[in-house]
C-alpha cells in the first residue's frame, strides 16, 4: 500500500505544471512595454496584441512592444497583464519609479526596480507605480527656475560691475603738471581720466599706439604708482591710482 502511495506522489510531481516559460515585461517611461517570452516551444499558441510593434517570433522566443498592458490615471500608472501561460514573470520598472500597489518579490539593481512573481495561465497581474519626476509640483519647478535665473543675473552683474575710484572723475586737473610727463604717459593719463577702468587693448586703441609701446609704458607707470590693475570679472582693468589723481589735481585758488 505504501509503495502504491509513493508511486502516485511521484507521478503527480512528474505531471504537475512546471514554469518552463519565462516572461519579462520591461516598462518604459512613456507607458509602453517591451515584452519578452522565453522558452515558448512547448506552448501551442501565443496571443500577440493588435498594436504590437518590433515583433520577433522564433521557435522558442517571442518579443514585441505594446501599449496594451499599461494605463495612466492621474500620476499613477497601472499595469494590467493576464499571463497566457504558467511562467516566471519579471517586471522591470522605468528609472525613477516607485511601486505603490501589487504583490511580488521586489529587488533594486543598478537603481532600477524589478518585481518577480510566479504566475499561472489566465492569472491577472495588477501593479501600480508612480514616477518621481511626474510627482514634482510645477510650481516648485518654476520657483527653482526663477531662482537659477536670479543667481545667473547676480553673477553676471558681479562680473561686469566696474569698481569705482573714491575720487570723482570730474576732477580739475592741473595741465601744467601733466605737461611734465613724457608724451606717451601724458596721452595714457588723459585717456584714463575719461574712462573708468579699461583693458590694455582699450588703451592701445584710445591712444593709437602699438601694443609693445603701451605695455612698456604702462609697466613703467605701474612701477611709479601712477596706474594700478584690478581684476574685474575674468579680465584685468587699468585705473589711475588714487595717489596719482591727488598729485595732478588742480589746487584751489
Amino acid at each position: 500500500m505504501k509503495r502504491i502511495i509513493l508511486v502516485m506522489i511521484l507521478a503527480a510531481l512528474l505531471v504537475s505544471p512546471v514554469h518552463a516559460v519565462s516572461i519579462k515585461l520591461f516598462l518604459n517611461y512613456d507607458g509602453s512595454c517591451n515584452v519578452y517570452y522565453y522558452d515558448v516551444s512547448s506552448v501551442s499558441t501565443v496571443q500577440i496584441p493588435e498594436d504590437a510593434i518590433d515583433l520577433t517570433n522564433s521557435s522558442d522566443f517571442i518579443s514585441f512592444k505594446t501599449q496594451s498592458f499599461t494605463e495612466k490615471k492621474g500620476l499613477v500608472w497601472n499595469v494590467a497583464y493576464i499571463s497566457p501561460f504558467d511562467a516566471d514573470l519579471t517586471i522591470r520598472f522605468p528609472a525613477g519609479a516607485r511601486v505603490t500597489g501589487g504583490n511580488g518579490e521586489i529587488e533594486t539593481i543598478d537603481g532600477l526596480i524589478y518585481l518577480y512573481k510566479d504566475v499561472s495561465a489566465g492569472e491577472e497581474v495588477d501593479i501600480e507605480y508612480s514616477l518621481y519626476a511626474e510627482e514634482e509640483s510645477p510650481l516648485l519647478l518654476y520657483a527653482v527656475a526663477v531662482l537659477i535665473l536670479l543667481v545667473f543675473v547676480f553673477l553676471l552683474y558681479s562680473f561686469s560691475k566696474k569698481p569705482r575710484l573714491k575720487v570723482e572723475r570730474e576732477v580739475s586737473v592741473d595741465e601744467k603738471k601733466l605737461e611734465l610727463l613724457p608724451e606717451t604717459e601724458r596721452k595714457i593719463v588723459e585717456f584714463l581720466l575719461g574712462h573708468d577702468g579699461v583693458t590694455q587693448k582699450d588703451v592701445e586703441a584710445g591712444v593709437s599706439l602699438p601694443k609693445s609701446t603701451v605695455s612698456r609704458v604702462l609697466k613703467t607707470m605701474e612701477n611709479k604708482g601712477f596706474v594700478e590693475r584690478k581684476k574685474v570679472g575674468l579680465s584685468k582693468k587699468i585705473f589711475l591710482s588714487q595717489m596719482f589723481i591727488e598729485q595732478i589735481k588742480k589746487s584751489k585758488e
